[in-house]
Formats: C-alpha cells, sequence, structure tokens
C-alpha cells in the first residue's frame, strides 16, 4: 500500500475494531477495504464499500 498517510495515522486505523464504521477519508476507507476484507459482517469494511461506492459511482 502507498504511503498516503503519517504512521501515527496508520496505526490509529489499524487499531480501529470492525465494530467502528467512521470512514475519515477516501484514503480510510481504501485502506479499510484492504484491511478488513476477510471479515464476515464487519460493519467498518461496509461503511468503507459504501464510501467507495458514493464516490466511484
Amino acid at each position: 500500500m502507498s504511503p498516503v498517510a503519517a504512521p501515527d495515522t496508520l496505526d490509529r486505523w489499524r487499531a480501529q475494531p470492525c465494530t467502528n464504521a467512521m470512514i475519515e477519508s477516501i484514503e480510510h476507507a481504501r485502506f479499510g477495504m484492504d484491511l478488513h476484507g476477510g471479515h464476515g459482517g464487519c460493519e467498518f469494511f461496509m461503511a468503507a464499500l459504501k464510501r467507495l461506492s458514493v464516490v466511484l459511482g
């Protein structure tokens, strides 16, 4: 993944649980799609998918 955020921001995003569906930016949504992609029923993944679908749609 290309560095689109500062290391401390990436650490905060990595620590975000699947139940926290707050998306800060497009970069955050892209990161969430990658990190949470294999989680069944992941609220964060669904929020990231929704955010990117609106932008790309």
